[in-house]
């Protein structure tokens, strides 16, 4: 391990405690700690918010990404290839068979 990667282990505060989340405008499922909480955080996202748009963090740059967090919104933008883009390289590692079986039975 290099002195950079030890400093900032070193900048991490262990003991800080990441507080659960009331309602949607808490949750924040990237920020330290967050791991904590995410059962609690998705099943507020889908009562609340089940569609989250990220600004500006899609796929390319100047693009938006989303979290959907029910089944049927997911399944619907899984099937729907023809108004969803389905990226093949998107690093998962899923075979054609994979795809193929997602894109079927959602």
């Amino acid at each position: 391990m290099g002195a950079t990667e030890q400093a900032n282990i070193a900048d991490i505060d262990w003991d800080a405690q990441i507080s659960c989340p009331m309602n949607a405008g808490e949750v924040d499922l990237f920020q330290p700690g967050a791991q904590e909480h995410w059962y609690e955080s998705y099943k507020i996202l889908h009562d609340e918010q089940p569609i989250v748009q990220l600004e500006g963090e899609g796929w390319t740059p100047g693009t938006d990404a989303y979290i959907l967090t029910k089944y049927e919104d997911i399944q619907r933008v899984v099937r729907d290839t023809d108004t969803f883009i389905q990226r093949a390289d998107n690093g998962g590692g899923q075979s054609a068979l994979e795809v193929e079986i997602f894109k079927e039975e959602g």
